[in-house]
């Protein structure tokens, strides 16, 4: 998308039936970088910078792309400092044209709480003998369904360890509603041997008690016990 609006500015043809593009100020390529020991600058360092740039000197003309930026980073903090630069972006009274091409569900399932200012498109594949065939036709549309196995797969992955993966990633996929079934039912069960109801009153709520000491004391005991010793008094 860049390089066509770019070879438009410049005059050139581009590789395309046809194409409507606006005046441009500014194209402004945030992603992962290489590091350089010139600037003795590192991978993250780098795209903080670009994105300072960007994010400074941006107008309603301004085009931005987000590719995985700063991917070098914690997951966690990668999520975080993503979202919260698309907010700022969306929130502007003169909001750039932005596109952000990610794989990350976290990010995506965020913006979907501002509506129609966010629109999404998806590369449209079809399953083919267990394999993924990339159409290269960009379709409207959020898809959440991951296709890293199948891709793994179909890059000459020995079949062994893509099942192996298959049969890991319906396994851990379970374990967060396991770990909360089993926290309220861990709960519940002691606030009745105290209280003897599964709610200790109405002023007791399970976010509060997931928030409070007596939750740290309960899970405290389940380390202990994995730990093989006694929890502090």
């Amino acid at each position: 998308i860049a390089l066509i609006i770019y070879l438009t500015h410049i005059g050139s043809y581009i590789p395309a039936e046809g194409a409507t593009i606006s005046a441009f100020d500014a194209i402004h390529i945030l992603t992962g970088t290489n590091s350089t020991e010139r600037d003795n600058c590192s991978t993250y360092m780098m795209a903080l910078q670009m994105a300072s740039v960007a994010l400074r000197n941006l107008t309603s003309k301004t085009l931005i792309i987000m590719d995985e930026f700063a991917k070098s980073v914690n997951k966690l903090e990668l999520d975080a400092l993503t979202i919260a630069m698309a907010e700022f972006l969306l929130l502007k009274n003169e909001c750039p044209y932005t596109i952000i091409a990610t794989h990350n569900h976290t990010i995506l399932r965020q913006l979907q709480m501002y509506g129609p200012q966010v629109q999404y498109l998806t590369m449209r594949t079809v399953p083919h003998e267990g394999r993924v065939v990339c159409l290269y036709e960009a379709v409207n549309g959020l898809n959440l369904r991951s296709e890293a196995i199948s891709t793994a797969h179909a890059t000459g992955l020995p079949k062994k360890i893509t099942e192996r993966a298959l049969t890991l990633k319906d396994f851990l996929s379970t374990i967060p509603t396991h770990r909360m079934k089993n926290r309220n039912k861990k709960v519940k069960t002691v606030l009745k041997l105290v209280y003897g109801t599964d709610t200790g009153g109405s002023e007791m709520t399970l976010d509060k008690i997931f928030n409070s000491e007596f939750y740290e004391f309960l899970e405290s005991l389940d380390y202990c016990k994995s730990e093989g010793r006694e929890p502090d008094k």
